[in-house]
């Protein structure tokens, strides 16, 4: 990622800190000057880097040391190191995307036994202890997918579904909501389930093949418009189906994530809808969560004052954030995280 591209990511999330509703609050003194760091399991789109360049700017703004950050690609053993390698640089917390849900249960025990408060952001936890999880509610995302998607084909149809990942717990999540949904809202809807590991070129293959073996495919559920917009909209496009949203013949797209280029899709008619993330609440609430667990604060289930609920997973606690559903409707929506920086 360029300087340029950093600091256009930067600005979509503003640099004040706001108090949790929560027991109590830590002074700036508390933690000021406290070094931190951040692991993410990939810098692979939009989406992970406007988050990056989100939590470092909180960071900055709370007055933290923040380490450089570190990307494991995806191998859980490399972020299980880098987690190491940050406490043994002197982390106080760290902020992390987890690379799969329940492989990296080792680094966080070896994160408590040393007192490193730890802030799970966007991807879920099911396996070691974390000072909480700051997430989007993806079985809701899932659902309110699913419910766009059966709404526009009037509950009959051939749908694709594109996975992500299938060892994230969120992915899983996305699953579970949409295919849930469907099976209780819309019976007559048929769902061909595809993994696609969050890879492009894997999407644009399993899109290319589940279109020619399927002329009457209705539409495309994508688990991340992020990663695998771009490749669904050229196989679409590649297959001969060029009507838009609202001609005859359109092919139904319906997303989550939210990024520039998503809203951009849905202005020219090309995508129906998306699920946006509170991509800028994670910088936000992670880095608070994160500034007064290093206080030695603890936090406890029940509703919050940031229009959220705090509840138990797994045995950890769990921030679900609300998500919001975009159409043509409401897609120059200025709080949108995706209106917030350059379209790409």
């Amino acid at each position: 990622m360029t300087a340029r591209t950093m600091t256009a990511l930067t600005r979509m999330v503003p640099g004040t800190l706001i108090l949790l509703g929560l027991a109590g609050s830590a002074s700036a003194e508390d933690t000021a000057g406290a070094t931190i760091g951040y692991s993410v399991g990939t810098v692979m789109d939009q989406f992970q880097a406007a988050d990056q360049a989100g939590i470092l700017a909180q960071a900055k703004a709370a007055g933290f040391n923040m380490l450089p950050p570190v990307a494991a690609s995806f191998d859980v053993g490399k972020q299980t190191t880098d987690f190491h390698t940050l406490i043994g640089r002197g982390a106080k917390g760290i902020i992390f995307v987890a690379s799969d849900s329940s492989a990296l249960a080792p680094a966080l025990e070896y994160a408590k036994q040393h007192n490193v408060s730890t802030i799970a952001v966007d991807n879920t936890v099911v396996k070691g202890p974390v000072s909480i999880i700051v997430t989007g509610d993806n079985t809701l995302m899932g659902r309110l997918a699913c419910e766009e998607m059966g709404a526009r084909l009037k509950g009959k149809g051939k749908v694709l579904e594109l996975q992500g990942e299938l060892s994230f717990g969120a992915v899983v999540e996305r699953t579970d909501g949409f295919e849930g949904c469907m099976k209780e809202k819309f019976p007559g809807i048929e769902i061909i389930a595809r993994p696609t590991h969050w890879d492009v070129a894997k999407t644009a293959d399993v899109a290319q093949t589940t279109l020619a073996a399927n002329s009457d495919l209705a539409g495309i559920y994508m688990q991340s418009d992020s990663v695998q917009l771009a490749p669904v909209l050229s196989a679409v496009e590649q297959a001969g189906h060029k009507a838009k949203v609202g001609e005859d013949g359109h092919i139904v797209l319906v997303a989550i994530d939210g990024s520039p280029a998503a809203l951009a899709a849905i202005r020219d008619k090309r995508l129906d809808a998306t699920i946006s993330q509170p991509l800028t609440d994670f910088a936000k609430y992670s880095v608070a969560y994160l500034k007064r667990a290093i206080a030695g604060e603890t936090f406890s289930p029940g509703k919050t004052d940031h229009n959220s609920q705090i509840v138990e997973f797994h045995g950890n606690l769990m921030d679900l954030l609300p998500s919001v559903k975009v159409s043509a409707a409401n897609v120059e929506d200025p709080s949108l995280w995706g209106n917030q920086g350059p379209a790409k």
